[in-house]
């Protein structure tokens, strides 16, 4: 078995050393832990990652390289040790839900488009709790009505090449709400943006 300088260092682990299996099983619970933690790291790393989200990487076989097969996977991680590493990491601080939640949200609506409701489905999806999520989606549209409403309208805008291809006003306006309401924005905003937008001539 392969040992990080993380498992020499706590076990004082030497050259010529004679283990005892109860010793090796230590190791490896170390070990495991140490590759865990490293991974979840790197991952995080990259991007803010919700606690269900970070689970099911974690939980995932790890591929490793072989020099007679090509590559194979290891065992898939204990899921005890998980837990372990999980409970590490929302000690420190470095995972949060509700931090998750407050970046995606403003990342999804000003970056993506995406409105109340389908910004909603996706951090339930993503494993944060219901309720939380839809306090914080709710909070973030009640500062930022305007906006909100605005980028609806600018949705509206960036597809006007699309609707234009439809004459018939009626059937131009119902798919445009259609659209919208694709985009998860609710009933109310997706009235408001038709107003505003189909009273211009050039939508």
């Amino acid at each position: 078995m392969g040992v990080s300088a993380d498992c020499l260092v706590a076990f004082g682990i030497h050259v010529g050393m004679r283990a005892a299996p109860e010793q090796i099983r230590q190791w490896k619970v170390r070990e495991q832990r140490s590759r865990l933690l490293e991974k979840a790291q790197s991952l995080l790393a990259r991007r803010d990652h919700s606690e269900k989200e970070l689970i099911d990487k974690l939980s995932r076989p790890s591929r490793r390289p072989s020099k007679r097969r090509g590559s194979g996977q290891d065992d898939p991680p204990d899921p005890g040790m998980v837990q372990v590493v999980i409970q590490e990491l929302r000690e420190r601080n470095l995972i949060c839900d509700k931090r998750f939640a407050t970046r995606f949200i403003q990342e999804a609506s000003e970056r993506r488009g995406w409105g109340e409701v389908k910004i909603r489905a996706a951090l339930q999806a993503k494993g944060v709790e219901p309720s939380i999520g839809a306090r914080l989606v709710q909070a973030y549209a009640e500062r930022n009505a305007d906006g909100v409403l605005e980028q609806a309208c600018r949705s509206l805008e960036q597809k006007k090449w699309y609707f234009s291809r439809f004459q018939d006003q009626k059937d131009r306006r119902e798919r445009m709400g259609r659209f919208l309401q694709r985009k998860g924005f609710k009933a109310e905003t997706v009235r408001t943006a038709l107003r505003r937008c189909t009273n211009q001539a050039d939508v």
